[in-house]
């Protein structure tokens, strides 16, 4: 059985039709307005951390790299520090092997080979307090260091240096050398014969440290 054809009420039901679809695009409209206006939505947000991923990835496969590179040259230095030990140690006596001033505290157990220039003013600060003195007036006098390495015998002097924990620091080269020079010809008036005097000396160490590493 067929119903009647109304083509008012046709009408009536396709002009509903399109104001509900109308009112629909106006609030997806407004909605998306308003994350826009809120900074919640971003078309490229999807893809963001896949980037950031990517670039932290990169970050650490260079950093790396760089740590590779760092402990191949300290690997490096380290053996052609052994290398220039075995080659000189036994052309060495005692007094020549230990002359160079190294502190010792036996109560920790640390031994420390300091280089001037090279942050020995506050190590050596450290190490008078390990030992309960604060109150030396020049750092640099080997008299205020309760044990100093060449104060032992050879046999403690072995026992200490196979034992004992044991460290020392190096800077980069030129930044010493300009340190040293604004220490000892900027900042302080030395006399002239003093300056001879460091000259004379610098150039024999220069002399003997190019002798010690031609190979």
């Amino acid at each position: 059985m067929s119903l009647p054809f109304n083509s008012s009420t046709a009408v009536l039901h396709i002009r509903k039709v399109k104001i509900l679809g109308v009112i629909l695009l106006l609030l997806v409209t407004v909605y998306l307005i308003t994350l826009l206006l809120t900074n919640e939505w971003n078309p490229v947000k999807t893809t963001k951390p896949a980037v950031e991923y990517a670039e932290k990835q990169d970050k650490i496969e260079k950093d790396g790299h760089l740590l590779e590179r760092i402990e191949q040259r300290q690997t490096e230095r380290q053996q052609r520090l052994r290398d220039y030990c075995e080659k000189h140690a036994s052309s060495r006596n005692r007094s020549a092997r230990y002359n160079h001033p190294v502190i010792v505290n036996d109560e920790y157990k640390v031994i420390f080979c300091y280089i001037l220039k090279v942050a020995c003013s506050q190590w050596k600060r450290v190490f008078l307090a390990l030992d309960n003195r604060t109150d030396v007036d020049d750092l640099h006098k080997n008299k205020h260091y309760k044990f100093l390495l060449y104060d032992y015998s050879d046999e403690d002097i072995k026992v200490r240096l196979k034992s004992y924990f044991k460290f020392l620091f190096v800077r980069e080269p030129l930044e010493r050398l300009l340190s040293a020079y604004n220490n000892k010809f900027v900042n302080n008036k030395w006399s002239w014969r003093k300056i001879q005097s460091y000259k004379t000396k610098i150039l024999e160490s220069i002399l003997l440290l190019r002798s010690s590493f031609i190979m």
